[in-house]
């Protein structure tokens, strides 16, 4: 039979309030993800995709973005940000930073840098959202007209995805083409990306050097290590 929804808060308390997962790789990869669980995202919501004004302005690379303060930094490399994770009861919004080696010494730094850029959405006027809500809008126009050929099983299974959750006629175009903008439920939706709802995942091939890795994942033996982020660097 067809499952029910997830529970609205997956994750355990303690797996919150900026508790780092530090990841020994198998490839040389050096990230950081910062990870929100949210409400189910698309619940009730099939004319607009909430949190993608979200991760457009995070995601942004531009002038006065995160990326760019990152890059000047010497930090980071690249970054992204995405709503990937959607299932029937809850959401993941994460942010993912490619970090240098300096970047992976100074998480911390970067992750205030995240958090910093977080206060300054909140405080954008009607105006601004609505500048960007539709420039977002009208890009994601774009990218559908323009979206190149997927290959048969992709688009199987991309369509798959979508039938729970859109009406027929919205199938292909869901998510792609919006219609009203439901601003409010996206304000909503960025009060919930705080430090108390969040958790922090950080990959280095050199971790175990600094962080003692006294855990094994089940299935592939992934040495990491669970840790709070220390206070003193919150402050930093």
């Amino acid at each position: 039979g067809r499952r029910g929804p997830f529970a609205a808060d997956p994750w355990p308390v303690d797996a919150l309030g900026g508790r780092v997962c530090f990841v020994e790789p198998v490839k040389a990869i050096r990230k950081l993800k910062i990870c929100w669980q949210l409400p189910d995202v698309l619940e009730g919501s099939e004319e607009f995709y909430p949190t993608s004004i979200l991760t457009h302005l995070l995601g942004h690379e531009g002038s006065g973005s995160i990326l760019s303060y990152l890059k000047r930094a010497g930090l980071a490399n690249a970054l992204s940000a995405g709503t990937g994770f959607v299932v029937r009861g809850f959401s993941v919004l994460t942010v993912t930073i490619d970090l240098t080696e300096k970047g992976v010494h100074q998480y911390v730094d970067v992750a205030h840098a995240v958090f910093a850029y977080l206060n300054l959405i909140r405080g954008m006027d009607a105006a601004e959202w609505t500048r960007v809500g539709e420039e977002s809008k009208a890009l994601n126009r774009v990218a559908f007209e323009w979206k190149n050929r997927e290959s048969p099983v992709k688009h199987v299974q991309s369509i798959a995805r979508k039938m729970p959750r859109y009406s027929p006629e919205r199938i292909l175009t869901g998510g792609w083409i919006w219609g009203d903008i439901d601003y409010q439920r996206e304000k909503q939706l960025l009060d919930r990306l705080t430090l108390d709802n969040c958790t922090f995942v950080l990959a280095d091939p050199d971790v175990s050097k600094t962080v003692s890795l006294d855990q094994s994942e089940k299935w592939y033996g992934t040495k990491h290590a669970f840790k709070p982020l220390d206070t003193a660097d919150q402050q930093n």
